[in-house]
């Protein structure tokens, strides 16, 4: 099994567990992420979303071995169905009702930035490690790309896309990309204890605050003031 399902109090961690591959990305371990956190979605007693992931590692990236097989195989349908599967599963993250909180330990590269960059919140260690290494593979990032749209200024994210150089977690915390960052040891506690103060929460109440952030950031200035003002009389008169 490639990922773990854990429920508590509300909470739902999703924990990648490949150790072995430092928790890299194969087609496999991205289905079960994906029926994993549609389970996670449907279920009315979710109120929080944790994605984890075992080992020193966050996340290595896609995994080389299967890059290298699609390379050797040159199946452009396949490739592109898989890189199509990869971008349902960061779109469901994203849109998933409850918020969602990625728990950041080690190094988070390539698709694992992409993880976080769809979660609602993330934390991270303060010995994390951020990068981007695929343009020093001859790999266009296009997939995390789209994720750094929404998330990272141009200037940063074209730097961090072009030098593939690593990125420290304070400098990810200054860019946006991260909310908040700890010392190593106090990363899960952390985690638990802010998705513990999220699922205490009234359910309606974070879902309709979650659900109108994202309506009023992709609604021109004007009509977020109006329907934020709407909203909050509804909010406070029914």
């Amino acid at each position: 099994m490639t990922v773990k399902s854990d429920f508590n109090a509300g909470v739902v961690t999703l924990t990648v567990d490949r150790p072995e591959r430092r928790n890299a990305f194969d087609d496999a371990t991205a289905a079960a992420l994906h029926d994993a956190l549609r389970a996670a979605t449907a279920d009315d007693a979710t109120r929080a979303i944790v994605i984890a992931s075992t080992g020193p590692v966050f996340c290595a990236g896609w995994d080389l071995g299967e890059i290298a097989a699609m390379r050797a195989a040159g199946d452009r349908g396949a490739v592109q169905a898989s890189f199509e599967s990869n971008r349902r599963l960061l779109a469901d993250l994203a849109a998933a009702p409850q918020p969602t909180i990625a728990a950041v330990q080690g190094g988070a590269m390539g698709f694992g930035l992409g993880l976080i960059a769809r979660c609602d919140l993330a934390v991270a260690a303060r010995g994390a490690v951020i990068a981007l290494p695929e343009i020093a593979h001859g790999v266009v990032p296009g997939i995390v790309m789209l994720d750094l749209l929404s998330t990272l200024p141009r200037k940063v994210a074209l730097d961090w896309l072009l030098s593939g150089s690593p990125v420290s977690a304070s400098d990810a915390l200054a860019a946006g990309l991260l909310s908040r960052v700890v010392d190593d040891a106090a990363l899960r506690d952390e985690v638990a204890a802010l998705a513990a103060t999220i699922a205490a929460h009234g359910p309606e109440a974070v879902r309709e605050t979650k659900a109108l952030y994202g309506a009023l950031a992709a609604a021109p200035a004007d009509e977020a003031e109006a329907e934020a003002v709407r909203r909050a009389v509804d909010a406070l008169l029914g």
